[in-house]
Parts: C-alpha cells; sequence; structure tokens
C-alpha cells in the first residue's frame, strides 16, 4: 500500500524528528511504500529563530537524510495535490500533538477536511497516536468544529495518544464516543530501529558510567540558590557512586548549569537517542526523552512541564502535596503515559529542586531496566496492534 505520513517532522525537535523516523520504519518493515508529506507549518519559522543555526542545521540534515520526504508543500491544495500525485492509498495523520485547536488552514489539514471532497473517496485516512495540546477547542469557531467533525467521521481508524486528547475530541467535536482507541508514541519502538546506531563518547565517558540530565534553558536564573543546591547534591551523589553527570541539552541550548561533561552541539537525534539509550539513567524534561528511556530500558524520572501550570499547583508541590495537586492533572501526556505503569511516582512537576536530590537519586538507583522494558513491550504491543489494524 501506498501510504503517505502527515505528522510535526520538521521542527527542531528531537522527539517530532524520531517519532516520524519510527512511524516510516514500521510501515516500511510491515511492507508498505511509505512518503512523509513535507508539509511546511508557520512555526518551523519559530522554531529557526530559537534554535543555535548549528543545531538547527543537524535536525534539518536528518530529516532530509532519514525521511521519505515528497516536494515542500505550503499550503491545503498543494498537500490535497500532493496525495493525488503520490498515489496515496492511506493517509495516516500523527503521531505528535497534531491536533491543537486549529488557527489557520494548515492547522486544519491535520484532520483531514479534503475527506468532504468527493476526489477524494479512494484516499483511506486514520491518525495514529494524534495529540492534543491545550485547553481544548472552546475557542474554534462552529463552522470549523463541523468540518472537523465531519471529517472524522470518515476515518478508516481513529487513534489518540492519551485520555486526555480522546476526551476533548469526543466530548467538544464528536459528541460521542467515537474514539475509542489510545495508542502509545512510535518512540517506542526506536530500540529496534537504532539497535546498531552508535555515538562516540569521549574518552572518560562510557556507555553505562554516566547519568544524564536534560535541564531548561538558562535554568539557573530562576530560584538560583536552591538549584544550584539541589544540582551540587545531586552530583555529589552520582560522583560518589561512581558516576559522571552529564548534561543533554534541549535543541535551543543548554542550561548553564555545571555539570562533568555537557554533549556538544551539533547533536542529531539518533546520537540523542544513543546518548539516552547509553546512560545509567536520565532525569530531566521532555515527552520524548522519556518515551527514548521506555524504549531503551532507561531508569528515568521526569521533569513533567505539561498539564496544568497555574501557580496554585506550583504552590502545592512546593508546600509537599505534590500528590494530591498532580491528581487533577490529566492534561499531562506524561502523566498519561505512565498511568497504571508502576512508574506513576517517577515525575515531578516542573520545579525538580521542590524534591530532596536523594530522593530522585535513590529512585533512579532502585529503578529495574527490566521492569522498564516491560512497560516497553506492553506498549509496543499496542502499538503494533493498531498500527496492523490501520493498514489491514
Amino acid at each position: 500500500m501506498k501510504i503517505g505520513i502527515l505528522t510535526f517532522h520538521a521542527p527542531c525537535n528531537f522527539g517530532a524528528n524520531l517519532q516520524a523516523y519510527a512511524s516510516t520504519c514500521l510501515f516500511r518493515k510491515l511492507g508498505h511504500d511509505v512518503v512523509v508529506f513535507n508539509f511546511i507549518r508557520e512555526t518551523e519559522t519559530t522554531y529557526k529563530k530559537v534554535i543555535p543555526p548549528i543545531q538547527w542545521e543537524a535536525h534539518n540534515i536528518f530529516v532530509n537524510h532519514n525521511l521519505p520526504l515528497t516536494r515542500p508543500l505550503y499550503n491545503l491544495d498543494e498537500l490535497k495535490a500532493e496525495i493525488l500525485a503520490q498515489g496515496t492509498e492511506m493517509v495516516l495523520i500523527g503521531a505528535d500533538a497534531v491536533w491543537r485547536a486549529p488557527h489557520s488552514e494548515r492547522d486544519m489539514a491535520f484532520y483531514a477536511p479534503w475527506l468532504l471532497d468527493k476526489s477524494f473517496s479512494h484516499v483511506r485516512v486514520a491518525s495514529l497516536s494524534a495529540a492534543h495540546m491545550g485547553n481544548g477547542y472552546a475557542d474554534v469557531s462552529a463552522k470549523n468544529k463541523e468540518i472537523i467533525r465531519q471529517s472524522l467521521e470518515k476515518f478508516s481508524l481513529i487513534s489518540v495518544r492519551d485520555e486526555w486528547t480522546r476526551e476533548k475530541i469526543n466530548l467538544e467535536i464528536m459528541g460521542s464516543d467515537r474514539v475509542k482507541i489510545v495508542n502509545p508514541d512510535p518512540v517506542v519502538l526506536l530500540s529496534d530501529f537504532l539497535a546498531e546506531h552508535k555515538v562516540s563518547f569521549p574518552e572518560h565517558i562510557e556507555a553505562g558510567n554516566y547519568i544524564v540530565m536534560t535541564l531548561p534553558l538558562n535554568w539557573l536564573n530562576r530560584h538560583s540558590k536552591k538549584r544550584q543546591s539541589w544540582l551540587k547534591s545531586f552530583k555529589q551523589l552520582v560522583n560518589e557512586a561512581g558516576y559522571q553527570l552529564v548534561e543533554l541539552p534541549l535543541p535551543e541550548g543548554a542550561s548553564g548549569a555545571q555539570f562533568d561533561y555537557s554533549v556538544p552541539f551539533p547533536l542529531s537525534p539518533k546520537d540523542w537517542f544513543a546518548w539516552l539509550r547509553g546512560a545509567r539513567a536520565f532525569c530531566g524534561l521532555r515527552f520524548h526523552s522519556l518515551v527514548s528511556c521506555i524504549s531503551a530500558g532507561t531508569p528515568f524520572f521526569s521533569i513533567d512541564v505539561y498539564g496544568h501550570s497555574s501557580r496554585f499547583y506550583t504552590a502545592m508541590s512546593r508546600l509537599g502535596f505534590y500528590r494530591i495537586a498532580r491528581a487533577r492533572d490529566h492534561r499531562s501526556k506524561i502523566r498519561n503515559l505512565l498511568a497504571g505503569s508502576g512508574f506513576e511516582n517517577y515525575r515531578v512537576h516542573a520545579e525538580i529542586e521542590s524534591i530532596p536530590a536523594k530522593t530522585v537519586f535513590d529512585l533512579l538507583m532502585a529503578s529495574k531496566p527490566e521492569e522498564i522494558l516491560r512497560f516497553r513491550d506492553q506498549l509496543r504491543s499496542i502499538f503494533t496492534e493498531t498500527a496492523e489494524q490501520i493498514v489491514k
């Protein structure tokens, strides 16, 4: 089957690039001819403005060398024309947060409005772990909501990445229980497709002898004394246990904090994954960092910046009422991912310094890779079953 993937494949973002890569690899493995629609969103220029040029180029090289891209497509009409020109039999929308509240024609494209055009009656559409990021669809016009509803009714299969997305689509768009399948992110499969990829470590670093962290850009600008104290304590625990503390920077840049080693730019998405795979443990930001660790069996502790970020929740966390504050945090994609896994407490909302460094370190050291791999295998089984169902 000729499959066209429509997703956020091109941002200067390790997870976005790798989820598109994992989906491409899987459907090729299943015997299909795959292209990735090189649909250029308005926000791509925003990403470029905040990323150092040398790192922007690393993402650009990865996308162009590892994804089977179509020609660049800049609007819905060009996308529709390319779907037909490619002889596409199925369009897969997702994974990632492609179902944001639409504010432009390009945003609407991810809901496949061409399905309302009889010219596309022969092209099937399904969603692959699509996700909603935001507060819902309250500010979307009634006209666009109806277009989305009618389009989604024509999908051959809908899978979403989390319960929050399922709830928002069903309640605010469909008015029914149309969306039933909650499917993992494709990055959970990466350990299969990057098994042979190796990264060159510096002389004093080797696989298994370092703990990796990812912290926000300019992390020390707020609460600097408390954060410096927390990191000093954590680093001391890491070093006393015989490990190096390594920073794996965000695409925007390093945190400015002191580590034993900071991985330099340019950093390819494949090397980024290899650093996570080779670590004794990971503590840090971002959803796809966590999914990559699960894929590789790397112990993790997540700094969860998703979901509710109001002052109330932050204050509750700092006062020690973290579990109470997060109990209602059903918007967090990390909370959704870990629910029922046994790893629910391996995260903190934004303020890592609100939890004692020793508590985090002890959790990481006590975490067993085989338990993470069992969780990985459950997610992988669900994902593969859904993928096979989509292309029946």
